[in-house]
């Protein structure tokens, strides 16, 4: 995949990661990740290694509120390969 590929891809899921449906507070980190494997913070890596009890823990106020929403994201638009498990975010290095 071509950089070009990878930066289509990006602004089409922050577009989505941003809109009504979803309004997440670390769409821009939680993308990145998902296209070019960049390293997240402990919140969205429980949230990308399917901890919700870590993910909930970890969550400020914005993010409590969000956590339904980063699942949804998860599941309807990041490839599988990259997330549902911690061996799985380990081994993951982007698009």
């Amino acid at each position: 995949m071509t950089n070009e590929e990878r930066s289509l891809i990006l602004e089409d899921l922050l577009g989505l990661a941003n809109g009504q449906e979803y309004r997440l507070p670390l769409s821009r980190p939680m993308v990145r990740y998902i296209v070019f494997g960049n390293p997240v913070g402990d919140f969205l890596h429980a949230v990308v290694s399917n901890d919700l009890a870590g993910a909930a823990c970890r969550a400020d106020t914005l993010n409590q509120t969000a956590l339904a929403a980063y699942g949804r994201f998860m599941l309807h638009h990041a490839p599988a390969a990259c997330w549902g498990s911690k061996e799985k975010t380990e081994e993951w290095k982007g698009l």
